[in-house]
């Protein structure tokens, strides 16, 4: 079938527009934790949905082949880690939403130039061709654990790529998609002393 061929375990739910898939695997070994609602949607959630999935998501171990996998297919992911008694632990997994001005392609123009490639891009449920919302994903060679230090990157990271400042918040969703732009398993995100960050290979 055609979609293995682009890596996914079963059909997507919508057509695949753009893809860019690497061949090399090494990415898929690399895990890492977050917070991953089980029910994958076809559409944005209501508020209702959504009051549901604040209390059925839970930290879960994945690839990075398999959060794009879950991505692709609607489900709903919270990057961070927190602690029983709510205060944040840990962050790996960055996302930066870009909620209409810049187009994919602008921002894998700005990543390429800058050097910080992205995992994955994928479309948002209220993208399209004209307005290409979208959202970006970095994976960091290891977790983020000091509050300050993840507000900091985070920041980065939205200013780079044009991101929308009000998704900054640690507790934030980010829902699902249903079109993968982009697919790189090649690097993963280096988070430097100084506050520079760069790719590694992984």
């Amino acid at each position: 079938m055609l979609y293995r061929l682009f890596g996914f375990s079963k059909a997507p739910q919508y057509v695949i527009h753009v893809v860019i898939v690497a061949t090399y695997r090494g990415g898929e070994k690399m895990e890492f934790t977050v917070q991953l609602d089980p029910r994958g949607f076809s559409k944005k959630p209501t508020e209702e949905e959504t009051r549901i999935i604040r209390k059925t998501i839970k930290p879960v171990e994945l690839s990075l082949f398999e959060l794009r996998d879950k991505l692709c297919y609607g489900h709903t992911v919270c990057p961070a880690i927190f602690e029983e008694t709510g205060l944040f632990a840990e962050q790996q997994v960055f996302f930066v939403d870009v909620d209409g001005g810049r187009t994919v392609e602008e921002n894998l123009k700005i990543a390429e130039e800058r050097k910080i490639l992205p995992n994955i891009i994928y479309k948002t449920f209220s993208g399209n061709a004209i307005n290409q919302k979208h959202r970006l994903v970095f994976v960091l060679d290891r977790p983020i654990r000091n509050i300050r230090e993840r507000n900091r990157l985070q920041r980065q990271l939205n200013d780079i790529f044009g991101g929308d400042e009000r998704t900054s918040d640690e507790k934030r969703l980010f829902y699902g998609g249903n079109v993968c732009y982009f697919y790189n398993p090649f690097d993963c995100l280096c988070n430097l002393k100084g506050g520079n960050i760069c790719n590694a290979a992984i």
